[in-house]
């Protein structure tokens, strides 16, 4: 955001990938006349994943007061990356319970999966630089912006996490084989890691080595997801 300095751009990607997989067993608890209750247990995999990188290319207009022995018109290009991956494995317990009325099925699930959560975390940064012509000359360095010697590596912990789980689905049957469905589910974890939040914007770019500012420390937080689905069921 210097206007008179540099020209150039900055692009910032982000994405996230979730996975859930469970194996589960039943135990008839009780049945009657139109309902019954089941006891869930079982294994549960889980897996978040997030991605940022921060990439920017921009050319010197003028003398760079922050490097005054820069040439005018050098080209730099600026990466920094931040990769996280959340691997849970644990055992879970619930309860899942189904009443029927006519053509009209209720079905709920609830259900808590208690383990480990492996954290994983990589963080790097790279520029390179073109001073311009004639007599042009270029130079790489391993770290941009907000990834600098302090904070870039792999990094990695184990945490106990608790996976909280619901869904409550509605079933109505629109022939002898044929069923609707309409459903909603919500998953919660605790003790997830977001790439997003282990950027430590205090920057020390003008220190003395070995840079002690940006820092790297895990941020655990909390991850949530929710949604709704529809289909059809056919029997035969």
């Amino acid at each position: 955001a210097f206007d008179d300095l540099f020209s150039g751009n900055a692009n910032v990607k982000a994405s996230q990938d979730v996975l859930s997989a469970e194996a589960f067993t039943k135990i008839l608890l009780m049945k009657g006349n139109g309902f019954r209750y089941d006891l869930i247990g079982g294994y549960h995999h889980g897996q978040i994943d997030s991605d940022l990188s921060i990439t920017s290319s921009l050319v010197t207009l003028d003398v760079d007061p922050f490097n005054p022995g820069t040439p005018v018109g050098t080209s730099l290009d600026v990466l920094d990356s931040f990769e996280v991956e959340n691997d849970f494995h644990g055992g879970g317990i619930g309860i899942a319970a189904q009443w029927q009325r006519g053509k009209n099925i209720i079905k709920v699930l609830g259900k808590a999966s208690f383990g480990n959560m492996h954290q994983s975390v990589a963080i790097r940064g790279q520029t390179s630089s073109m001073t311009p012509a004639p007599g042009s000359t270029s130079a790489s360095i391993p770290f941009g912006l907000l990834a600098q010697d302090s904070n870039s590596g792999r990094f990695e912990q184990d945490k106990f996490a608790v996976v909280p789980e619901a869904n409550i689905t509605l079933v109505r049957r629109l022939t002898c084989n044929l069923d609707f469905t309409i459903g909603y589910s919500f998953i919660y974890w605790s003790s997830v890691q977001q790439a997003g939040d282990l950027i430590d914007a205090s920057l020390d770019l003008g220190g003395i080595p070995p840079q002690t500012q940006p820092e790297f420390a895990f941020r655990d937080t909390d991850f949530w997801v929710q949604g709704l689905n529809l289909g059809l069921n056919l029997r035969f």
